[in-house]
Order: C-alpha cells, then sequence, then structure tokens
C-alpha cells in the first residue's frame, strides 16, 4: 500500500482548495491469462501515482492518495469479490478489471449500487455500452469499433489502397467477433474495398474444412480475423492445406497480439499483421513518456493497456479534485468532464497546474499518456468513451512479434506513421519459424498453447519431456 498523508474529505462542493483523502483500489491480473498485460499495467498505476504524488507536492494541495494493488488472477469471480472488499472499506475508485466478462459483474453488483467509480483500462467490447451504471463506469481504452476503423485504415495503406479490393472476413462467434465485424467492414467498405465473405465459427468444432473453403473461394486481396489463438490456429492449419492462403495475407485485432504465439503458430502466424490499442508514438509528450517508463522499475517493454492504466489512476485523482470530494456521486461526473473538452488541455507532465486551475474553479481537458480522451459524456447511463484512439501495428517476423508503424482514429491526414521494428518478444535462440506444411500432411493441429505443431514447438514439448 503506498500513500501520502493528510485529512479526509467528504461533502466539498468543486472548487476551492479542499483537503481529500482518496482511496483508489487496482483490480489487476498479475497471473492468469491476462498475466502479461497485468504487469505492466500494474507499472504504469505506480507510475501514475508516482506522478499525482509529485504534483501533490508541487501545487502544495493538502491531498492523500492511497492505492492498493489486488491481483484477481484474470478470475471473474475473484474480481468481483475484491471490488467488493474495496467498497466496503471506502474507496472511491477503482482501476479495472481489464476484460469485459469481469468488469460487467463488477459494474452491476459493486460500481453501481455500492457507488464506486470504476475506470477500465482494457474492457472495450462496445456491449458494455449497453449497461445501465447510472454513470460510475467508464474506460480509457477505445471501444472496439473503432479498432474496425484502425484495421481497415492499415489494411488500405498495406494493400497500395482499398479500391475494389476483396476481403473474407473470419471471425470467432461471439459479441467481440460481431462488432468488430460491422465496424471494420463498414470502414473497408466506406474505402472503397468489398467485403466478399464473412465467415464465422464455434469453438471446439470437429474441424474448420468448411470454413476454410469459404474463405478462400473468393480469392480475395486479403484475409482479416476477428478471433482468439486457439481457433484462429485451427482454422488456420486448414488453410494452410488449401495451398490458396498465406498468413503475410491476413490481418487481425488485438486479440492475436500475443508474444508467444509467433513461435507456437509456426507457419500459420508468419507475415501476420495486424493492429493494438496503443498509444501516441511522435511528438513531445510521447518521447517524455518513454523515458519516464524506461527510468521506472521493471519490465521495461510496454504491451497494450500500460499507457491506459496510467490514465485510469489519474482520471480517479483529477475527478476528486473537480469535485472537491471523495463521494463517488460527485466524481463520476467530474471524470468524464474532465477527460474532454471544453476546457484548457493539461498533459500528464502538467498535473500540478491541472490542480490549481480545478482548485480555481476553472474546467480542463486533461490530454493523457495513451491519447487525447475526449470522453463521451452525454449520457451517463452508459461507460465514458474514448471518441479516439491511437493503435501500435504489429507483424510477426521470425517467430517474434514486432510493431514497427502506429494508426490513428480519426484517421491522421498522414495515415500510418512508420518506425523502426520493436520487438515485443524478446530473441529466443534458435527460434525460427516453421516451414510451410504440405497437404493433408501438414500441422497435426491446435492444441492450447502448443498451437500448430511446428519444429520448434516440438522441440519445446520434448525439452519440457
Amino acid at each position: 500500500m503506498l500513500g501520502l498523508v493528510a485529512c479526509s474529505g467528504g461533502n466539498q462542493q468543486a472548487g476551492g482548495r479542499h483537503r481529500l483523502d482518496l482511496k483508489i483500489g487496482d483490480l489487476v491480473p498479475l497471473s492468469g491469462s491476462e498475466q502479461p498485460i497485468g504487469v505492466t499495467g500494474k507499472k504504469g498505476v505506480d507510475l501514475a501515482l508516482a506522478q499525482i504524488r509529485q504534483a501533490i507536492k508541487a501545487a502544495d494541495a493538502e491531498h492523500t492518495v492511497t492505492l492498493k494493488h489486488a491481483n484477481y488472477r484474470s478470475d471473474v469471480k475473484i474480481a468481483q469479490d475484491y471490488a467488493g472488499r474495496f467498497a466496503r472499506s471506502g474507496y472511491s475508485c477503482l482501476v479495472g478489471p481489464w476484460d469485459s466478462a469481469a468488469l460487467i459483474p463488477v459494474a452491476t453488483t459493486v460500481s453501481a449500487p455500492k457507488k464506486i467509480v470504476t475506470v477500465t483500462p482494457a474492457a472495450s467490447n462496445d456491449a458494455l455500452d449497453r449497461l445501465e451504471v447510472g454513470g460510475y463506469v467508464a474506460r480509457t481504452i477505445a471501444p472496439d469499433r473503432l479498432q474496425g476503423e484502425a484495421l481497415a485504415t492499415t489494411m488500405a495503406a498495406e494493400l497500395g489502397g482499398a479500391k475494389g479490393k476483396k476481403v473474407s472476413i473470419a471471425a470467432f462467434q461471439s459479441i467481440y467477433g460481431s462488432d468488430l465485424t460491422a465496424s471494420f467492414s463498414a470502414a473497408w467498405e466506406k474505402l472503397g474495398g468489398k467485403v466478399a465473405a464473412r465467415v464465422s465459427y464455434e469453438n471446439n468444432l470437429p474441424d474448420y474444412k468448411k470454413q476454410a473453403l469459404e474463405l478462400v473461394a473468393p480469392k480475395p486481396a486479403a484475409y482479416v480475423f476477428f478471433d482468439f489463438q486457439d481457433t484462429y490456429l485451427r482454422v488456420a492449419t486448414e488453410l494452410l492445406k488449401t495451398h490458396k492462403w498465406k498468413p503475410s495475407q491476413s490481418f487481425a485485432s488485438d486479440s492475436l497480439a500475443l508474444s508467444a504465439l509467433g513461435q507456437s503458430g509456426g507457419a500459420t502466424v508468419e507475415g501476420l499483421r495486424g493492429v493494438a490499442p496503443g498509444a501516441p508514438r511522435f511528438g513531445a509528450t510521447a518521447k517524455a513518456f518513454e523515458r519516464l517508463w524506461n527510468q521506472g522499475p521493471p519490465p521495461k517493454y510496454h504491451q497494450p493497456y500500460d499507457t491506459q492504466a496510467f490514465d485510469a489512476t489519474v482520471l480517479c485523482y483529477l475527478s476528486a479534485v473537480a469535485a472537491g470530494s471523495t463521494k463517488a456521486q460527485r466524481m463520476k461526473t467530474q471524470l468524464r468532464r474532465v477527460a474532454s473538452p471544453p476546457g484548457k488541455k493539461y498533459t500528464w507532465q502538467q498535473l500540478s497546474e491541472a490542480i490549481r486551475a480545478l482548485e480555481a474553479g476553472y474546467d480542463i481537458d486533461y490530454e493523457g499518456a495513451s491519447g487525447p480522451l475526449d470522453m463521451s459524456h452525454l449520457d451517463i447511463t452508459t461507460p465514458g468513451n474514448p471518441t479516439g484512439g491511437y493503435y501500435d501495428v504489429y507483424r510477426y517476423t521470425n517467430a517474434r512479434l514486432g510493431l514497427y508503424a502506429s494508426v490513428s482514429v480519426p484517421a491522421s491526414p498522414k495515415g500510418i506513421q512508420r518506425f523502426p521494428i520493436q520487438y515485443v518478444t524478446p530473441r529466443i535462440p534458435g527460434a525460427t519459424p516453421a516451414p510451410a506444411l504440405s497437404g493433408a500432411s501438414g500441422a497435426t493441429g491446435a492444441s492450447g498453447a502448443t498451437g500448430a505443431k511446428g519444429p520448434a514447438a516440438k522441440k519445446k514439448a520434448k525439452k519440457k519431456g
């Protein structure tokens, strides 16, 4: 537990200098399936707290910020239990949980009835817009529908334009798959492209031969996957057997941006490209945050959502300052106001100035490490959503996941901006992409984390022996 010392605030009005004792609970997955993003997310939260503490001192404000991490182990029930504990202990704001499956029960059983502001850095599902939780839920991650637009922009740049080009879409049968299919299709067609096939499928089918044949039938210029690792590997294995598909012709969303997939997926992954939520890569503010990150404790690498976790923590604090209170009933509306125009812009580097402005009764527009949030706040019965966002463009090369460009929504006049490739996956001695599969003898199938069993995966399995 980290904290500063000051007295409790409670019923003060916005504007003016108030004593505040704010408690923030961080629901973070430090183990389980979401552990890779949780570890870097925790670092983002800790860096934000350090910046807040410095700003409080510089502004000579009488504020306490206490923060406690709770590892919910990527488990929905544990996340719900921890949220309840935080509410009973007088916490005003939660950062997390990180996935929609956990956020929904937390929002409906804790956030609204117990009156605790909840800001998720990673739950991007469009279905969250249908939650009626009285304004207690917000997110610093852009909703999935914006990711579809970012992917369309990226593909147009990579394919030399979209006009007249046909694509086949493969989607896991879920809200995630259907929402991204809809948003991407609309954006692709707006750019002049055509959607030749939309193929959705369930998990654990006996095989995916039928789906593979439907995808290659239109002879598309490219393929798009809104899928998860296990089913992607099984569909891709069948696609390789058709001899009409290559992963280098394919694009995907953030669900396939996994550091271990390059090695486990072998020939089904090499050359696959896609987009994942990121942060601004260019400009003075982006460079300053990179310095802050590199000067901080391990890990030194980034993962999606770490800047969003940083911003969620800052917004918890700024909403209390704007409200002049740590009562969540007052913080909830102020959170959206401080993260959207109108108001003078303040970056994370200007938090002390933002504190003084809020205490003087002025409106501000916080511009975060993840970019301008410009959060929607017209209807408090739905979560506050960023209306724009930045996405990293990734590619699998030699069994490693690397980032090589940035794209924004709304689209920048510059389109995608490229930079020297930055590898997320560390170099693994001897790891190379698996050779192309041939005919029906191909891969032996996908099995959990082992995926398509190319030579690299077999060698790993033998070593575990």
